[in-house]
């Protein structure tokens, strides 16, 4: 005796088999990211900015961390336009390691203005949080 297939369980059986194949490659396909090697703890972050003012100069001091890069950020909003209450401050990059020397920043400050400086650190698996900031208005 010769037994039939039911072809249509069979057809929905073939169709689901190559829909689950379909959605696993998708899953699977497309770059991954590059490999990482295990670092180590990132280093702490600078806790003791502090800003002097001489004349019309600023002069930022932290404590150096030891081996790491270093970059002050300023953020600057006129007095007489100051950003709205709860806007982020926006920051620009104003030194890095290779300007500064030692664990110094100096700058001009322009009148009307008020400033706030941060430093952050940077080592070769990362970076770490930010500073204190400092405020100076001028």
């Amino acid at each position: 005796m010769i037994m039939k297939r039911d072809n249509r369980k069979w057809r929905w059986g073939v169709i689901a088999a190559v829909a689950l194949t379909v959605i696993l490659l998708a899953a699977a396909c497309g770059k991954k990211a590059d490999p990482v090697p295990p670092s180590a703890a990132p280093p702490a972050p600078v806790d003791d900015l502090k800003a002097d003012i001489d004349g019309s100069r600023v002069r930022l001091t932290w404590t150096q961390p030891s081996s790491a890069t270093v970059i002050v950020y300023r953020s600057r909003v006129s007095l007489e336009n100051p950003a709205c209450p709860g806007c982020p401050m926006i920051f620009e990059r104003v030194a890095g390691t290779t300007e500064l020397q030692g664990p110094t920043y100096s700058a001009k400050l322009e009148k009307g203005y008020r400033y706030h400086f941060k430093v952050q650190v940077r080592d070769a698996f990362g970076q770490t949080a930010d500073s204190n900031l400092v405020e100076v208005v001028f």
